[in-house]
């Protein structure tokens, strides 16, 4: 392992050794659940069985929609419709609470957000590039977060369910169409979509992503190479692994690219950003990794570093211990590190992978296999 900022041999060939070639860890044949975009009914589908679909990326709110919601609001029109068909000239009690819950279901922003969503799609103006589309998928309410071995599998299915979108919406609720987004002092460049951790994949995983005001106008389309500048610009990630083409263009999908990278720049991605619950700082870097492993809620910041044991067991970059550091790196026992009181050999967060991107691997290095024990790390290294 070395520092150094040179950017021009990260995309070598001796850099993709260093991630594992196993499969996507993600379940193929997971159950994915799809909203039409004319009925607003949704269907399971599994596996090849799945239709195309647009996804959404965006960042929650107060007023967002569940799968009961949804369920709900689809229910309650049919409920009433029903009672109107016997000839009945009242609703009972129970139909009238129903009908509260309705009105009380369908002016939460969440459920706009997604109608929103649907129309979009349903109307296809940006989609010229994909044909029309029919199914769209969301997070909010196409799981059903009641079940956690459901919540599990697409946690861990979600960078492919990303990847194998036609397309990816990515709606900035905080981004008005009207302005200058490439402005040093732009709402696009302030956007709180760039600070979440889950959003890092969204950005990452999708074959096509557009970016979207919050008046649903379409801003900026990241295969635009001025946008997809800007957005490097914005996240500190190379645009090689943002827009794929010219020198950077590997035959592959564009989110292979990324893997190329090696595990200390792609911590360094997520350095910089939040989620509500420490565990999911680890659980949305999964498809990242091509990591696969269970959810356990309440664990706590002990997520991050189940994480990154599995790094270690898929992987033989060894980049995953260049944590804490300050650039440039000074001589030995000199001022650089940043551990303080940390003696550990994994990091606590992706925060303290903030200059990962300053680490290479060898490119005469071959990857010594190295593992973990019960009594610690077994390493082999070089002595230079």
């Amino acid at each position: 392992m070395t520092a150094g900022p040179s950017a021009s041999t990260r995309l070598s060939a001796q850099c993709h050794a260093q991630t594992s070639n196993n499969p996507s860890p993600t379940t193929k044949n997971a159950k994915m659940r799809l909203i039409n975009v004319k009925t607003l009914e949704m269907h399971e589908f599994f596996g090849n069985d799945t239709p195309r679909y647009a996804i959404l990326s965006h960042t929650w709110g107060k007023d967002e929609i569940s799968f009961q919601d949804w369920q709900a609001a689809l229910e309650l029109p049919q409920l009433i419709a029903a009672c109107q068909s016997t000839g009945a000239t009242s609703l009972d009690a129970y139909t009238i609470l129903r009908q509260r819950r309705f009105d009380e279901l369908t002016t939460k922003a969440g459920y706009h957000k997604i109608i929103s969503f649907c129309r979009l799609v349903r109307q296809g103006l940006d989609f010229w590039d994909t044909g029309p589309l029919e199914w769209v998928w969301a997070d909010t309410c196409c799981i059903d977060k009641r079940s956690s071995s459901e919540l599990s599998e697409a946690i861990n299915s979600m960078f492919r369910w990303y990847r194998d979108s036609e397309i990816c919406v990515a709606y900035l609720s905080d981004v008005p169409s009207n302005v200058d987004h490439y402005a040093n002092d732009s709402a696009f460049r302030a956007s709180k979509w760039f600070t979440r951790g889950w959003t890092l994949q969204e950005l990452l995983a999708p074959k096509k992503l557009r970016f979207y005001s919050s008046d649903w106008v379409m801003i900026l389309d990241k295969a635009d190479k001025d946008a997809a500048s800007l957005v490097s610009d914005i996240t500190n990630i190379h645009i090689r692994y943002l827009n794929p083409s010219g020198p950077y263009l590997l035959p592959s999908s564009p989110c292979d690219v990324m893997y190329t990278a090696s595990v200390s720049e792609r911590m360094s991605w997520a350095s910089a950003r939040t989620t509500t619950r420490p565990e999911d700082m680890a659980y949305c870097l999964l498809g990242i990794f091509k990591i696969h492993m269970p959810m356990l809620y309440g664990e706590g910041h002990q997520a991050f570093v189940r994480l990154q044991e599995e790094i270690i067991r898929n992987s033989t970059d060894q980049t995953i211990f260049a944590w804490g550091f300050e650039m440039p790196l000074g001589p030995v026992g000199t001022d650089g590190a940043l551990r303080g009181h940390f003696s550990q050999l994994l990091a606590p967060s992706p925060v303290w992978f903030r200059n990962g991107d300053q680490f290479d691997v060898l490119e005469s290095d071959t990857g010594p296999s190295f593992h973990l024990t019960n009594s610690g790390l077994h390493i082999p290294l070089y002595l230079y």
